[in-house]
């Protein structure tokens, strides 16, 4: 090859080789090197004055070069150097030698560490000079990976350990027999130290209890099990995994374990909790949470941030974070941080009165409408802080490294007594410090154990060795056997005389068991493939997904057995999933296998009974040595349960409870989307229902759901497909329409007014409601001024409507009380014609006479508070019941108090049961002292009453009534409002 450049070619030349992944070398005529890119010098690990004018072997730190002190070429092996023999080739011969593999061992860091390559060495004269260009591929991982295949010889433990997906098996109490290798690949905790006790420490420990019982119930019902849980993975995070499971026996039925599943599914549950979690934080913690997009800028907050920042939520969301803290390029910084992975940090906060705490921060970023939003937890830590300081003040550093330190440490004497250990020292032994004094070391040993290494403890003791360090088992209070690794370290006073020993011991009992099992573990793999939940699976990279090897956990999955599926036998993979994913599926598998990607999806299957499953699929492809992919191999698993919650978790997000319809969280959404200029003209229309409150007050709330409910039915009537509608608050709707202008939207408000006031329900409420529209016709209006004018309109409706609602209310009273009680709209009749005779006689005022015409038909509204079956009994009351009878005049004052129009007559409701001798009630008031229309009432109620037939007595004669009333003058009623009442009947009958 020629080449002859100008120094812009040399430039891009330069450029295109360093952006290439593959490390390419350049020597010169002489073999020396001109020229490494930024993937070789990622190797070398090397400046470039180190690197150019040097031997390749030089360079490169090859380790034979490297301990000749002559360098490359001189080393014992350096003349079967397969590269060197190219690169003489190539400058002597002009011969280009392709895919030499060799095997290089080079010092990396000061530390000599084996390297595969596959090399091709290439000829290039430039300006008539022979040169070598070298390029390098680093297969190092891929070799290690071939000879580990190679080695194995277990084709079921080579398809568990390349599942994607972390798979196990306990036995009877919890404790782990096998792991596969993507457990070390998630947690980073190795497999010998996962056995045991490794996967339940891997849990979270607040749902290692549901784990627990999740299995037991499992075993108990011989059924598999479905949960999630946290696990901890490598970088210490907690990751939400589905775990499945099953209870497995052996060929006599015996109980033998369990075998299952951990998936991560964390990704697929972030659009939910992205949904739910400002909703939940802002409602249940006392922590401050802000949502701050990527230029600083406070987008919402909670109730939290607003106490303790001292602004109001609207200035809180006008202001930049940049406001409560001081460093905006540290802070800048660490928002860019956020955004990729969640970081903790603590800091200063200024508040709005320009105080300062203490702050300690979470935040992580998150998509949230269409862009990246940061959510951020704030804790007031200035009081921990203060803390925190004061204990540095007073302790020591040595105290806190011998308390916090994760190895169980003691001090004791030469004769062995203990002084003083560390709380995982007493945990280890499970004694505290002052019964560990008492027993002495010798009681805590396993009798077996006790003479083991005694000689060589002897010789610590008399000072012959500066160290002991022994392996051995220890007796727990319980009589468990647990096994320690131990040493003893002399400590020296200032003299180096040894006054007392650092004993240091550390729990090993899970890998001593790890150790016994792993032969266990090796025998059972077949069988836990076999058991595996789900469907595991090794198929061709083809549009059938050609199955190789499928578990038997396929009929279950898909009610067909695994031979049906296995070279497509009776149907192929790819005819289960249903048609809208198969497309998809290839895709996504196309754009993962070149970057040799995890596949993570959730899609749905029809199984042979024709039941749609909705599954979760995780797998990644099998490559060979020329990274093309020879297969395909994962997990599938069944996750419909989780879609269903997903799903109702989801429309409760957006409904309103009571009514069905959208919620204000809901709406917010739709106003963002629907304020485009492609949705104009946009009109809304608020609604807010008369007199809820006084029916509350007045009926109970009950009364007032049953009102919401029936105005929510009445406007869902007139709602197009297009309209979203929305319970916005307690009594108010709000409708958004689309391409409606402000005509169309006041003629269906008309329409939603008219039936609203036709409607007839036998219901006491009636539905009366406030409306009002506006309409937005020009992009660069704001759609909450339209929703302002819209509630202005409303509100503007509702002042003149407010007398007839004020009447609605009234008249649901008197529907509720002649529902309810033996009073009727006749009585209530009669009383108002008897009461005002007496009025007009007494020269009573118009005010009082319409105020003594409401409280004849409403003075005995407190009976709607009392129990039918007291009111309606046909027999004499008992103590009991009366006294819940007795009440209903202090039920009417409080409902006549709480609603304006009945407010003036609240306190006559109050006393029509009092007596003119004192005896009545509920205040036992005596003579003038009880309110005049109250004194007026109670005659003609108890004539009315007498005259009338009732469910306890039949009525009786007018004139025997007369006598009555005559003889109760002076004591149950007003002797001279008697005489006149007497005198206007006695005129009437003439």
């Amino acid at each position: 090859m020629d080449y002859k450049g100008d120094r812009m070619k040399d430039f891009k030349l330069k450029n295109a080789l360093d952006a290439i992944p593959v490390s390419v070398v350049i020597l010169d005529k002489n073999a020396l090197i001109s020229f490494v890119n930024k993937a070789a010098h990622h190797i070398i690990n090397k400046n470039e004055d180190e690197v150019i004018g040097k031997h390749f072997g030089d360079s490169f730190c090859c380790t034979v070069s490297y301990k000749d002190e002559r360098g490359c070429g001189f080393g014992s092996s350096c003349s079967d150097c397969e590269i060197k023999k190219a690169i003489s080739a190539a400058i002597q011969n002009k011969q280009t030698t392709e895919g030499i593999e060799i095997n290089k061992q080079l010092l990396i860091d000061g530390k000599e560490t084996d390297f595969w390559f596959k090399a091709n060495v290439c000829p290039v004269m430039v300006a008539d000079d022979i040169n070598v260009i070298i390029t390098l591929f680093d297969i190092t991982e891929k070799k290690k990976e071939e000879l580990s295949i190679i080695k194995s010889m277990d084709f079921c433990k080579n398809i568990l350990d390349q599942i994607p997906v972390i798979v196990w098996r306990t036995n009877a109490d919890l404790e782990c027999e096998y792991v596969n290798m993507e457990l070390e690949r998630f947690t980073g905790i190795v497999i010998e130290g996962s056995l045991g006790d490794g996967l339940k420490r891997a849990v979270h420990s607040d749902d290692f209890e549901m784990y627990r019982k999740a299995l037991n119930e499992a075993n108990k019902k011989r059924k598999p099990f479905q949960i999630e849980a946290r696990l901890r993975r490598h970088d210490g995070e907690f990751r939400h995994c589905l775990i499945s499971g099953t209870p497995y026996y052996d060929v006599d039925g015996q109980f033998g374990g369990y075998i299952g599943t951990d998936l991560d599914i964390t990704e697929s549950k972030k659009t939910t909790e992205t949904l739910n979690r400002y909703h939940t934080l802002a409602e249940t913690t006392n922590d401050i949470i802000l949502f701050i997009d990527m230029d600083g800028r406070i987008i919402d907050a909670n109730n939290a941030a607003v106490e303790e920042y001292g602004y109001t939520y609207e200035e809180l969301c006008s202001i930049n974070i940049r406001d409560i803290r001081n460093n905006w390029g540290y802070t800048k910084n660490q928002m860019e941080i956020a955004n990729k992975e969640e970081v903790r940090f603590e800091t200063v906060h200024r508040r709005k009165d320009g105080s300062y705490f203490d702050a300690e921060v979470s935040s992580r970023g998150t998509d949230m409408d269409g862009r990246r939003i940061l959510t951020s937890i704030v804790r007031n830590i200035s009081a921990r802080k203060r803390a925190e300081r004061k204990l540095q003040e007073q302790e020591a550093l040595f105290r806190t490294v011998f308390e916090q330190s994760p190895i169980g440490m003691a001090f004791s004497k030469s004769d062995g007594e203990i002084v003083e250990a560390n709380p995982v020292y007493e945990k280890f032994f499970g004694r505290q410090i002052e019964e560990l004094r008492q027993l002495g070391w010798k009681k805590l040993i396993h009798p077996d154990d006790l003479n083991k290494n005694i000689e060589e403890l002897n010789r610590y003791a008399a000072g012959e060795i500066d160290r002991f360090s022994e392996i051995k088992r220890y007796i727990r209070p319980d009589g468990s056997i647990i096994w320690g690794s131990l040493t003893l370290t002399p400590l020296l006073d200032e003299k180096r005389n040894p006054r007392l020993s650092l004993s240091m011991i550390e729990d090993i009992t899970e890998r001593i068991h790890s150790e016994q099992n792993l032969k266990e573990s090796e025998r059972s793999k077949s069988v836990l493939l076999s058991n595996l939940p789900g469907m595991a699976y090794r198929c061709n990279y083809d549009k059938d997904w050609t199955m190789q090897f499928v578990s038997d956990g396929c009929f279950e999955l898909t009610g067909y057995r695994p031979e049906d599926l296995l070279g497509n036998k009776v149907l192929s993979y790819n005819d289960l999933i249903n048609d809208e994913y198969q497309n998809y599926l290839w895709e996504k598998w196309a754009q993962l296998l070149p970057i040799k990607g995890v596949l993570k999806e959730e899609y749905s299957i029809t199984t042979s009974t024709g039941e749609t499953k909705w599954v979760y699929e995780q797998g990644r492809g099998i490559y060979d040595e020329n990274n093309a992919v020879i297969a395909l191999e994962g997990l599938v698993i069944d996750i419909t349960d989780r879609k269903k919650k997903e799903e109702e978790i989801r429309f409760l997000n957006y409904h309103d409870t009571l009514t069905g319809l959208f919620n204000r969280r809901f709406f917010e959404e739709k106003k963002k989307q629907l304020d485009t200029a492609s949705q104009l003209p946009l009109s809304v229309i608020i609604a807010d229902i008369n007199g809820l409150k006084q029916i509350n007050d007045a009926l109970g709330h009950a009364q007032g759901d049953k009102l919401i409910v029936a105005i929510s039915k009445i406007l869902k009537e007139y709602m197009r497909h297009q309209d979203i509608l929305a319970r916005t608050s307690g009594d108010d709707f709000t409708i958004l329409m689309p391409h409606t202008n402000i005509e169309e939207a006041d003629n269906i408000m008309k329409l939603i007014e008219k039936a609203c006031d036709e409607n007839k329900t036998n219901e006491i409420y009636h539905t009366s409601i406030s409306l009002g529209c506006a309409t937005k016709n020009d992009i660069y209006e704001d759609i909450n001024d339209i929703l302002k004018l819209a509630e202005d309109n409303m509100y503007q409706q509702k002042l003149l409507k407010k007398e007839s609602s004020h009447s609605s209310i009234i008249a649901s009273l008197k529907a509720s009380l002649f529902e309810k009680s033996q009073e009727t709209e006749q009585h209530a009749q009669r009383l108002i014609i008897l009461s005002k005779a007496i009025g007009q006689r007494l020269n009573l005022s118009d005010k009082l006479l319409n105020e003594l015409e409401l409280l004849s038909t409403l003075h005995d509204i407190g009976k709607i508070g009392v129990k039918d079956a007291i009111l309606n009994k046909t027999g004499k009351l008992i103590q009991e019941e009366w006294v819940v009878m007795k009440k209903h005049p202090e039920i009417g004052y409080r409902i006549a108090i709480s609603i304006p129009d009945l407010k003036p007559i609240a306190k006559y409701i109050l006393s029509h049961h009092e007596r003119y001798d004192g005896k009545g009630y509920p205040k036992g008031l005596k003579g003038e002292d009880i309110p005049l229309l109250s004194r007026i009432i109670a005659i003609v109620d108890a004539y009315d009453a007498m005259t009338e037939n009732r469910a306890y007595r039949k009525a009786i004669s007018k004139e025997a009534a007369i006598l009555e009333i005559e003889r109760n003058s002076g004591t149950q009623f007003d002797p001279s409002i008697a005489k006149i009442f007497i005198d206007i009947l006695s005129e009437n009958k003439r």
